[in-house]
Parts: C-alpha cells; structure tokens; sequence
C-alpha cells in the first residue's frame, strides 16, 4: 500500500471514529422531551435596562465586525499570496534566512501586522465598553493589556509553528501524524497550564 493510500485510510477511521464518538456520547433530548419555553428577560430586568443592553451591542457591533473583516483580509493577503512570504524572508534576512529564524521572527512580523491594523477597531470597542461602565481600566492598562495578549499569542504562535515545521522538515510522509499527537499532549498541557501561568498575568488573585 503506498503512503498516500495509507493516509486515506487512517483519515477514513479516525472520520469514522469521531462521527460514531459523536453519536453515542451527544445527548440528543438532555431534558428527555420536555418542551422548552422561550426566556422572559422582563421577569429579570426592567425595560430601561434591556434597552441599554441592545444599546450597547448595536455601538459594540460595528468595530467587531470591522476587526473581524480587517483580520480575515489580512490573513488572506499574507496567506495566499506572496507578500506574507516576502515579509517572512526579509525578516529573517538579518540573520541569515534560516529556517529557524524565519519562523520566529516571521511569526513575529506577520502577527504584529495583522495586530496593528485590527487596532483601532479594537481600540473603538474598549471605548464603547467604558462608555458603558464595562470597564474601568485606564488607557495605559488597556494599552498593558493588548501588549501582554499580543506575547502570549505570539509565544504560542511561535512554538506550535516550530514543532509543526521542524516535523515537516523531519519527516515529509508522517509529520502530520505525529503534530496531531504532539497538539492533543499541547491541549491538555495547556488547559492545565492557563490558569496558573497566563490567567495571573492579566488578573491579581487574592
């Protein structure tokens, strides 16, 4: 059996597997037929109070919308043409172009473009949100804030494209196999981790 065909036929199970997982472990009546009413907010809350929340998602809306299409066209252009690896070569140009160094410092670039350019949309929803009273910080924490996700994502941007490059480099036919696996062992690594590692550098526990 070639190598392809062996990866058509491991894809076929582990799709079969996962569609039978599925089936037996979705609960398709959880409340065992019981009819579900529609929720009555004004049993809750009062009209003034439902009008300003529709008002707060009607200004929310827009800049998260835009952020979302910014985000998407620029993944696009640097995806799918060849401006992304033209800025991933001149990135690492500087150091001598080697794979490594592409990686980390072309996650670099092309994350903080595609950051810079959603960031007066994301800038706009942080002053609806205090507009609205939903949240206090100042601009310089704001500001503290983006900076601190943007590193985190960047971290764990440039650690899963080492290890899935490094297995492509390593080896052509199975690399994908096994980043599967090394990704489940990341999951589970980091859902343990998160909220001792990352949760304390945006939040003060006490």
């Amino acid at each position: 059996m070639s190598s392809r065909w062996a990866l058509v036929a491991v894809a076929t199970v582990l799709g079969l597997a996962l569609l039978a997982l599925v089936v037996v472990l979705t609960p398709w009546r959880p409340l065992g037929g019981v009819a579900i009413e529609a929720a009555q907010p004004m049993l809750d809350f009062t009209k003034q109070q439902i009008a300003r929340e529709d008002a707060y998602h009607s200004a929310v809306r827009p800049p998260g919308y835009a952020s979302l299409v910014v985000s998407l066209m620029v993944a696009l252009a640097l995806g799918l043409t060849p401006l992304g690896a033209r800025v991933v070569e001149r990135a690492a140009a500087p150091l001598g172009g080697g794979w490594v160094w592409q990686v980390l410092l072309g996650a670099v670039a092309l994350t903080l473009v595609g950051r810079a350019l959603t960031l007066p949309w994301d800038a706009w929803a942080e002053s609806v949100r205090r507009r609205y009273g939903l949240s206090t910080r100042s601009w310089g924490g704001w500001v503290a804030d983006v900076a601190k996700g943007y590193g985190v994502g960047l971290v764990l941007t440039m650690v899963v494209l080492l290890v899935v490059v490094g297995l492509a480099r390593w080896s052509s036919q199975w690399w994908w196999a096994l980043g599967a696996a090394i990704g489940a062992v990341l999951v589970a690594v980091v859902s343990f981790a998160y909220p001792v590692v990352v949760e304390p550098v945006f939040n003060k526990f006490e």
